[in-house]
Parts: C-alpha cells; structure tokens; sequence
C-alpha cells in the first residue's frame, strides 16, 4: 500500500510496517521538523525508539499523514489545518506525534481516506466517518446544524441495508 501527500510518501511492508521519506515541514514524516527536514531515505515510523509503528492502512494528504493501527485505531499527525488531527487548529498548528481519532465505543477502522481538508474512514461493521471540513457534504448537513467543520467524526447517514466496501474524497 502507498499513500502520497503533497512533498512526502507513505508505503505499508508487507510485514505491516510503516516507512515514509519527503518533506517534514509540519512534522508528516512523524518527527520533528528542527530534527529531519526532509530525507529522500525512506525511514521507518517509531513514535517510541526501537518500536515500529504496525498498521494494516496508511493514507496521507498534503502535509498530513494517517494510519490504521493492527488494532483498528486511526493515528494523524502532520499539519493540523483544518482540524484534521482531531484537534481544534486554533489550540494545535502541527504534530509529530500522533493523534489518536476515537470512533465510537467498540468501533474498529478498517479503511482511511484523507484529503488537504477532511477524512473518511470505514468501521468493521461497514460505516462510515468522516471529520474535518464537511460543509460540503449532503449526507452530513443535518448533523452538522450549520457549522462547517468538525473534529469529531460523525457517522454518514446512508440509506438502510448499505454496507460500505470502499470510500474516496
């Protein structure tokens, strides 16, 4: 799997491990920007020294980068424009570190989509998130009641009877 944001790339191995290289000005390689600028050697992803990050989906989208843990968890980190990481951008401009993206109780992610101003995941019973900048999403537009964005994700509501397989923004 390989995922490209706008100056950096994420590939998964097939040993579920996550390797990334490009541009680090907000902190989308998963390391401080004063540490690692940019590299064109693809490094693997250690939030905590000599412990691989393992995922089993890796998404990435202008300067931010997400994951789908082995455990259905999603991690962000990178820019935080638009409030991608889960966080209100006043209080956060960027992270190296990940943020973690709840889902509701007992919900796992099994697929992320990120675009430069929101992202989609879909759940082990085949639904669908998404957070970020949704004005422009009709599927969403009663449960945003007016506002144009959310760090939250909030649940797409599709027609009866629709399992979902597969999303893009």
């Amino acid at each position: 799997m390989v995922a490209l944001g706008a100056n950096h790339t994420v590939v998964l191995s097939t040993a579920n491990e996550v390797y990334i290289w490009g541009r680090n000005n907000c902190g989308q390689l998963g390391t401080p920007s004063s540490t690692i600028a940019m590299t064109h050697v693809p490094q693997r992803v250690e939030f905590d020294p000599g412990q691989p990050i393992r995922a089993k989906a890796v998404a990435a989208a202008g300067d931010v980068t997400a994951i789908i843990t082995l455990a259905g968890e999603i991690l962000i980190w990178g820019s935080n424009k638009e409030s991608l990481l889960g966080v209100p951008d006043t209080a956060l401009s960027s992270s190296h570190r990940p943020q973690c993206i709840r889902l509701p109780f007992g919900m796992q992610a099994t697929a992320i989509v990120l675009d430069v101003r929101r992202a989609a995941v879909i759940t082990n019973i085949r639904q669908v998130y998404c957070w970020g900048v949704l004005i422009d999403e009709p599927l969403l537009a009663d449960d945003l009641q007016m506002q144009e964005s959310t760090i939250e994700p909030l649940l797409v509501q599709l027609p009866p009877g629709i399992a979902v397989r597969a999303v893009a923004l």
